[in-house]
Protein backbone atom coordinates (compact mmCIF):
# COMPACT_ATOMS: atom_id res chain seq x y z
CA UNK A 1 0.00 0.00 0.00
CA UNK A 2 1.19 3.49 -0.97
CA UNK A 3 1.98 5.97 1.73
CA UNK A 4 0.59 9.64 1.86
CA UNK A 5 1.72 11.32 -0.94
CA UNK A 6 0.95 14.63 0.93
CA UNK A 7 3.31 13.83 4.33
CA UNK A 8 4.65 10.19 3.70
CA UNK A 9 2.44 8.63 6.41
CA UNK A 10 1.69 4.95 6.38
CA UNK A 11 -2.20 4.91 5.33
CA UNK A 12 -4.70 2.98 7.20
CA UNK A 13 -7.13 0.99 6.18
CA UNK A 14 -9.64 -0.74 8.83
CA UNK A 15 -13.21 -2.37 8.79
CA UNK A 16 -15.97 0.64 9.98
CA UNK A 17 -18.31 -1.23 12.51
CA UNK A 18 -20.46 0.88 14.94
CA UNK A 19 -22.77 -0.57 17.39
CA UNK A 20 -23.14 -3.32 15.37
CA UNK A 21 -23.82 -1.78 12.29
CA UNK A 22 -21.35 -2.33 9.32
CA UNK A 23 -19.88 0.88 7.38
CA UNK A 24 -17.40 -1.06 5.20
CA UNK A 25 -13.91 -0.18 5.14
CA UNK A 26 -12.23 3.18 5.11
CA UNK A 27 -8.49 4.13 4.04
CA UNK A 28 -6.85 7.24 4.29
CA UNK A 29 -3.71 9.28 6.16
CA UNK A 30 -4.02 9.58 9.53
CA UNK A 31 -2.77 13.06 9.05
CA UNK A 32 -5.04 14.11 6.60
CA UNK A 33 -8.19 14.00 7.03
CA UNK A 34 -11.17 14.76 4.91
CA UNK A 35 -12.62 17.62 5.16
CA UNK A 36 -10.83 18.84 8.20
CA UNK A 37 -10.96 22.43 6.20
CA UNK A 38 -7.09 22.87 6.35
CA UNK A 39 -6.33 20.55 2.98
CA UNK A 40 -7.92 20.61 -0.49
CA UNK A 41 -7.28 17.14 -1.24
CA UNK A 42 -9.34 14.39 -0.02
CA UNK A 43 -7.03 12.29 1.89
CA UNK A 44 -9.58 9.53 3.45
CA UNK A 45 -12.01 7.03 1.79
CA UNK A 46 -14.70 5.98 3.51
CA UNK A 47 -18.18 3.08 2.65
CA UNK A 48 -15.73 0.74 0.74
CA UNK A 49 -16.81 -2.80 0.34
CA UNK A 50 -13.76 -4.48 0.83
CA UNK A 51 -10.17 -3.96 2.28
CA UNK A 52 -9.07 -4.60 -1.34
CA UNK A 53 -11.26 -2.40 -2.88
CA UNK A 54 -9.98 0.42 -0.33
CA UNK A 55 -6.59 -0.42 -1.06
CA UNK A 56 -7.32 -0.47 -4.36
CA UNK A 57 -8.95 3.32 -3.85
CA UNK A 58 -6.02 4.10 -2.17
CA UNK A 59 -2.84 3.55 -4.21
CA UNK A 60 -5.11 4.76 -7.25
CA UNK A 61 -5.49 8.31 -5.51
CA UNK A 62 -2.24 8.19 -4.22
CA UNK A 63 -0.66 7.70 -7.39
CA UNK A 64 -2.83 10.69 -9.09
CA UNK A 65 -1.18 12.94 -6.62
CA UNK A 66 2.29 12.51 -7.07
Amino acid sequence: MNRCPQCGSKAFVKRDVVDGFDFGWSVGCPRYKQNDGLHNRQMAFHFLSSKEDAIEKWNKESEEEE
